[in-house]
């Protein structure tokens, strides 16, 4: 009941037309080596649903998205990041935090594998309902985009200085 469109499949203007990313970045993006985004053409209720289960049954994990999903090929940034820090930890025998930024559902395994996470808003201002009913108590930026990652690292960093500099 309905056609699905990858990255793959369309131009970087047309990604920059229905993301409201720049060319530039909508071009970026297209450069993925485990995952593909997409967006669903037509009726997608029961279409997606569908879809969903069949790619889990071939052990892909799907992420609903507004307006692209997201397929990927087992990797994960939440256990990712864990590796990382479990790595970190070990090595440097120190409780370190870790801070994970994003802005929607496809971001959640990395929202759910850090210790301080931080929301930022979508266009309009609006959150991702999806990320704040798993995590209703995140810490929410201000502004969207690149202009919100570079506020909210630098006010993590201005937080996190060591005191005896």
């Amino acid at each position: 009941g309905a056609s699905v469109e990858g990255y793959s499949q369309m131009s970087a203007r047309e990604i920059a037309h229905n993301s409201g990313h720049s060319l530039r970045d909508a071009e970026l993006e297209r450069q993925r080596e485990f995952s593909e985004r997409f967006f669903f053409a037509g009726d997608t209720g029961e279409a997606a649903q569908r879809f969903s289960e069949l790619a889990r049954k071939r052990g892909w994990q799907v992420t609903p998205g507004q307006p692209f999903w997201e397929l990927r090929s087992g990797n994960d940034p939440g256990r990712a990041v864990q590796y990382l820090m479990r790595l970190y930890r070990n090595s440097m025998r120190t409780r370190l935090t870790s801070v994970g930024i994003g802005s929607s559902a496809e971001h959640l395994p990395l929202l759910l594998a850090v210790d301080q996470p931080i929301l930022l808003p979508h266009r309009g201002q609006h959150f991702d309902a999806a990320v704040l009913s798993r995590l209703p108590r995140i810490k929410r930026g201000s502004a969207t985009g690149a202009a919100g990652w570079s506020e909210e690292v630098l006010r993590v960093l201005e937080l996190h200085q060591p005191k005896d500099i």
